[in-house]
Parts: C-alpha cells; structure tokens; sequence
C-alpha cells in the first residue's frame, strides 16, 4: 500500500508550476519618457517552466507516505503542461493570474504483483494564483508591490489497479482478478497576502524577490511561497529570467493530506505591452 501511496503522490503533486507568485514589475531597460497620465495601462506575459522536486507527506484515505520526488520522476509522467502568467496594471494598481495545467498519465508495477499486476493512473491539475497589487515605491531602478488575493487548487484523478489471473490448482477453472478503479476529486482556495520586489543591478541585468503567506486555516493550514529571480533584458520589451522557487502547502479534509513542499530551479521569458 506504501508504494500505491507513492504513485498517488505523483498524481496530487504535479507543480504548481514556476515564478507562480506576481509577476515582477514591468521595468524596461532605458524606458521611453512617457508619462503614467499618458500611458496608465500597461500588460505582461511570462511562459515558464519549473523543475520542481517534492518532498513531504501525502495521506490518503487516512494512510500517509513519505514522499520524495525528483523532477526526472515527474518529467516521465507529464502527458501534458501549460504553465503561463499574465498582468495587467493600471498605475499603481495590477491585477495577476498564474496558471498552471498539468496532466499526468501513465502505469507502474505493483508491490507484489499478485492479485493485480499493474497500477494505471490519469491526472489532471489546475492551480492559479489571482491578486491585486498596489505599487507602494515607483521608481526607475526599483519597485516595490504589495498584494493580496487567493491560490486556488483542483485536482482530478482517477486509478485503476489490473487484475492478475490466479494461479489455481489444477482441475479449478482459471479465474482473472477483476479491474478495479478509484476516481476523485479535490479543490480549494486559500487567501494570501505578499510583496515583491525589483531592483536594476547594473545595465540590462536586474534582481526579482517576492513571496507570500496564506492558508491561515480557511482551507490549507498553513501555505507559503518564496522566490528569487535574475533577470536579462534582451531587447526593449522581452527579457529572459532564471532563478529558484520553493512553494509550501498544508492541507487536509475528509482523510486526504497533502503536507507538501515543492521547490527547485526556473526558467521563463517575459513579453511587456
């Protein structure tokens, strides 16, 4: 049952995906002189990928695992991922929605293989982070965002475990274990309050630093999320980002648990309109 566990948390804890967190403020590189009364609406698109790892307790049914995953062990089960952000800003005020979609799919033996022979499993995820900022510094060189609004989680999943044909004595007529299968779903929201900040290091090269707090026992007991990012400008409005982000949640009801930290490197590139 331990390692059924296991694979159930490969279909729980697909990523919440990377830079979910606001997205950075929209500094460009040498900015044209135009004015906020001028141009008060401005628009940001990232497209990223994170290579997470996972590591803490999963429980279902009131039976928990330890779980420790790669992103190797993940990337083998990814059938599909979209994972974008998008912001629109109205002075010192934005509005941001991170969206992940993941969907996990695939099979694995069983512990002991002998009443069923093999364990397939489809997934499939959503989780968004929505706020509303409010630029309480606003300079050139540096930025700072406060922001409050909600993580919102859905999970779908369904298992079926393959019957094994029994080894009977002989003269008894040969009997297959029939398939079963468990299918469910989850979904909550937790608020958060957070802030994050930009600041120019030299040329086209700056720094992004952000995270929050939430859960406060609404949904999740507890949630958190902190990240740190390099950024390059590569041209007026596009720059390339790298960085790292770690992305906690705990959260139980009705015998399932999910006490979970999901954290590793990113990457992304990021369009300003």
């Amino acid at each position: 049952m331990r390692r059924l566990i296991t694979f159930l948390s490969l279909i729980v804890a697909i990523a919440s995906t990377a830079f979910a967190g606001p997205p950075a403020p929209l500094v460009e590189k040498n900015p044209a002189p135009v004015t906020t009364e001028e141009r008060p609406w401005s628009f940001g698109l990232i497209m990223y990928g994170w290579m997470q790892s996972l590591d803490g307790t999963i429980g279902i049914r009131g039976i928990d695992a330890d779980i420790d995953i790669r992103f190797k062990d993940i990337l083998k089960e990814l059938n599909f991922g979209m994972m974008t952000v998008l912001e629109a800003r109205y002075k010192r005020w934005g509005f941001m929605a991170d969206m992940v979609y993941a969907d996990l799919r695939g099979s694995a033996s069983t512990p002991f293989d002998f009443l069923f022979s093999s364990v397939d499993y489809e997934q499939k995820q959503f989780l968004g982070n929505f706020v509303v900022s409010y630029c309480v510094v606003d300079q050139t060189a540096l930025r700072l965002d406060l922001y409050a609004g909600a993580r919102v989680n859905w999970l779908d999943a369904e298992i079926t475990l393959i019957g094994n044909p029994l080894q009977l004595p002989a003269g008894f007529p040969p009997f297959i274990v029939p398939n079963r299968g468990f299918s469910g779903s989850e979904s909550w929201a937790d608020p958060i309050v957070g802030a994050r900040l930009q600041a120019r290091i030299s040329g086209p090269v700056f720094a992004r630093i952000g995270g929050d707090i939430g859960g406060f026992g609404v949904s999740s007991d507890f949630t958190w999320e902190v990240y740190g990012v390099i950024g390059v400008d590569v041209a007026r409005n596009f720059s390339l980002l790298i960085g790292y982000r770690g992305l906690g949640t705990d959260y139980s009801n009705d015998g399932f648990k999910y006490d979970v930290i999901a954290h590793g490197p990113a990457m992304g590139a990021e369009f300003r309109f």
